[in-house]
């Protein structure tokens, strides 16, 4: 019995000595390149290396207004205007795209002989189309515009859209069929002294409808999005403004309505106090339920507080909260998911101690009642404010302006903060990767006062004003310029974003950093190497990798064995060079550790043995 034992253990032995030679999967810590441990558990600091904030800007003013789109890779796509770089003299628009890991990639300029002011966008593959205002080339004084042009910096057309009188757009949505629809206000068409002016557009900048909305006063829109109602099959609009004609509380009132595909207007719904209030913007759920932000001076300071609201697709108020604390806040941009609402603004209650100044604010709300969940303020010593955000199912967006982080005025900020950090109690404050300002971008989870503000609601009758406005075609050149640009992490560290399946290696590598200017451009490469170091096999990744190649920097790899895997890894290489490029890497590595594998197996089988001889003695 004792030698069937025994003969049993040696077997037993050879067989763990086998597999672990052949690479078998044993339950065991997988073996590593470079550094041998274990997947390292992340400290606080480390939590987020998807967080970011990044400043973009010249010398002079140059900033962003509602404008902000983010695509399905998180690349952030960014408009405003610009007084840095004037291609004629006078404001131009600016539009910026920055990468998912907070690089500028791309920054474009577009200049008339009159002041170009840039307001939102939408972007459609590689073309991007903005609205805003102009002066001075169109059929009046002051007229909107949309103008449509690529990532390469072409620019297709610029249309001007108004009357005689003054009027400008404000805000652009697309719709399900690729129309657009672009919401302002208008002093040359309509019934009062401004009305709200809502345009359905072509991809070709053609109008095929204009509403003017209001009464006998001031009536402006603000804010639109576009829900596509599958029963009808036909896109729902969805405009947020102010009015001075239909007041149901007293001054300027919030105003809210909704207009179908075809220019129908089919309810709208006023909310105000005796005190100034306004809807900015708006979004809509999945569910076609309505989302807006805008303030309420209605509060017992008399300053005002953030307005938020949900409306039901058939145009009852559900909720609406005001936020706020001491002094004044406010909020402009929104954006919802499966859960959550997402409000930001600005702030001059929760600051940074002695600054005296505005910062931004991003509050989170429960979509179902409104529940206060979250509210973080973030900037520095001068004034910083947040006008758009967007979320996906990773991290919440927001673009706005920095005076505390900037070139010498204005600058534009473009964050990107994970969930996880923004539901941090205690986020840690953000550093600069290159120094590059002696104060690091403070955050802090606050909580302001949450209340049901005294509002009186009411369904009204908008007077409605379907004539055209004057369109008249523009062309105008473009240039690339090169501004500024500054990042800041939770580590000091350039961010790096890593998506992986099962994680079964890591490698890590490091040194120092030798220079710092870069030059941003767009390759691909397939790279396949061969290291001698490791156990024998074959691992097939798809490695999506940023290199700054004026750098030696700290390279983490993530390596998943049969799986495919996406990495983004900001790594360097000691060579002279001023170019910034981001690869996508196929690689397929064949590793062997001869060495390693021989002493597991002699340490194997010297167990294997001891164990079957020791224990038959003791029986």
């Amino acid at each position: 019995m004792n030698n069937i034992v025994r003969v049993s253990i040696i077997l037993v032995a050879l067989l763990l000595i086998i597999a672990t030679t052949l690479g078998l999967p044993n339950g065991g810590d997988s073996l590593v390149t470079g550094n041998t441990a274990r997947q390292p558990s992340i400290t606080a600091s480390e939590d987020y290396p998807d967080t970011w904030f990044l400043s973009v800007g010249g010398s002079q003013s140059d900033y962003p207004w509602f404008g902000l789109e983010i695509d399905e890779n998180g690349n952030s796509y960014i408009v405003g205007q610009t007084s840095t770089w004037e291609p004629t003299g006078s404001g131009a628009l600016m539009f910026l795209l920055n990468s998912r890991c907070g690089e500028n990639l791309r920054s474009i300029v577009i200049g008339t002989n009159k002041s170009l002011m840039a307001r939102d966008l939408v972007v459609d593959n590689d073309a991007v189309y903005a609205v805003g205002q102009v002066y001075g080339i169109g059929a009046g004084g002051l007229d909107g515009y949309l103008v449509k042009f690529f990532l390469n910096g072409s620019v297709a057309f610029l249309e001007t859209i108004g009357t005689p009188s003054s009027d400008l757009l404000w805000g652009i949505a697309k719709g399900s069929d690729g129309s657009l629809y672009s919401v302002g206000y208008t002093m040359g068409i309509g019934a009062g002294k401004y009305d709200a002016l809502l345009v359905k557009l072509g991809e070709d900048g053609r109008i095929n409808w204009s509403l003017a909305v209001g009464g006998s006063s001031y009536d402006f829109g603000w804010g639109i999005d576009v829900f596509h109602n599958q029963s009808s099959s036909l896109d729902e609009v969805i405009v947020v403004g102010q009015t001075r004609s239909f007041n149901v509380g007293g001054g300027y009132d919030a105003l809210v309505y909704k207009v179908d595909g075809n220019g129908l207007l089919k309810w709208s719904l006023v909310t105000g106090s005796e005190d100034a209030d306004a809807f900015y913007n708006v979004a809509v759920d999945k569910d076609g339920y309505i989302y807006a932000v805008g303030y309420t001076t209605n509060t017992s300071s008399g300053k005002s507080d953030i307005l938020v609201a949900k409306i039901s697709p058939s145009g009852e108020l559900e909720w609406i909260k005001a936020i706020g604390g001491n002094d004044s806040e406010t909020g402009y941009g929104i954006a919802v998911d499966d859960s959550n609402v997402y409000v930001v603004g600005f702030t001059n209650t929760y600051i940074v101690p002695g600054a005296g100044e505005e910062d931004a604010f991003l509050v989170v709300l429960d979509k179902n009642d409104g529940t206060l969940l979250q509210a973080i303020h973030f900037g520095g010593v001068e004034s910083d404010i947040a006008y758009s955000v967007k979320v996906n199912d990773k991290a919440v967006f927001a673009a706005g302006f920095t005076y505390s982080f900037s070139e010498g005025s204005k600058d534009f900020f473009n964050i990107r903060f994970s969930k996880d950090y923004v539901f941090d109690p205690d986020p840690p404050d953000l550093a600069w990767t290159m120094d590059d300002f002696p104060e690091n971008v403070t955050v802090e989870s606050v909580f302001p006062n949450i209340t049901v503000p005294l509002m009186n609601t009411s369904s009204v009758f908008l007077q409605q004003n379907y004539t055209l406005p004057i369109a008249i075609t523009q062309y105008f050149e473009s240039e690339l310029v090169a501004p500024s640009s500054h990042v800041a992490t939770p580590t000091g560290k350039p961010p790096v974003e890593v998506t992986t399946t099962t994680v079964t290696e890591t490698s890590t590598v490091t040194s120092t950093i030798t220079s710092t200017k870069t030059v941003t451009s767009i390759s691909t490469t397939t790279i396949t190497s061969i290291i001698n170091n490791t156990i024998t096999k074959t691992i097939t990744s798809n490695v999506t990798i940023t290199k700054t190649e004026t750098h030696i920097s700290t390279i983490t790899s993530t390596k998943t064995t049969t799986k495919t895997i996406t990495e983004t890894i900001t790594s360097t290489k000691k060579e002279v060079s001023t170019t910034t490029k981001t690869k996508e890497v196929p690689v397929t590595k064949t590793v062997t550790d001869i060495v390693s594998l021989s002493a597991a197996s002699i340490v194997m089988l010297l167990v294997g043995l001891g164990i079957g001889f020791f224990i038959p003695k003791h029986k």
